[in-house]
């Protein structure tokens, strides 16, 4: 089982992953969210790039995952700028939707 502190300290860096760390676009503390940003690679020059993230990091209320397929030319390292503008908007829409 997970424990509440173990559970804090994967929040916590889920979080160091938002704006200015890995995950480039993805909805960071500053955004409200905690995401982890990964991209699986395909065959050829195309890779399907997808991110999971939830809102609001101190206390989560939503969780999403975005996939967006056979994009051409990006790279393992493009989750952040691909996937996660979708994720930051659904949450941020969400979140407006149905505030705390």
């Amino acid at each position: 089982p997970l424990t509440a502190q173990d559970a804090a300290r994967l929040t916590d860096l889920l979080v160091g992953v938002g704006p200015g760390g890995r995950g480039g676009g993805a909805p960071g503390r500053g955004g409200g969210g905690a995401p982890p940003p990964p991209t699986a690679q395909t065959t050829g020059d195309n890779a399907h790039a997808w991110i999971t993230a939830f809102a609001p990091a101190d206390a989560p209320r939503v969780a999403v995952a975005v996939v967006v397929e056979s994009q051409p030319g990006v790279s393992e390292a493009t989750g952040g700028s691909i996937a996660a503008p979708v994720a930051q908007a659904v949450l941020s829409a969400v979140l407006r939707a149905a505030p705390a």
